[in-house]
């Protein structure tokens, strides 16, 4: 029988979005896939660092700050303000 250390154990997981893990002397942003312990992985997991696979992820929000201001889409502003 092999016994296993989970310190030992290692495996991969993806940053989380608006994260960004540094392991060595690498910084791994957003979306990218770091291996690690499995046991740090559940910890950064947990603290919302890296994805869990087991949970949807809703993004409310895509990106843009502010009113749109691309002429080729006027005919989505909301008119002007009074």
């Amino acid at each position: 029988m092999i016994a296993h250390n989970p310190e030992t154990l290692t495996g991969k997981a993806i940053v989380a979005r608006g994260r960004s893990v540094v392991s060595g002397a690498r910084t791994y942003l957003p979306g990218e896939e770091i291996e690690l312990p499995m046991a740090e992985i559940e910890r950064l997991r947990h603290t919302g660092f890296l994805v869990d696979p087991n949970k949807l992820v809703i993004v409310a929000n895509n990106g843009t700050v502010g009113p749109v201001s691309n002429p080729a889409l006027s005919h989505l502003s909301p008119g002007p303000r009074y």
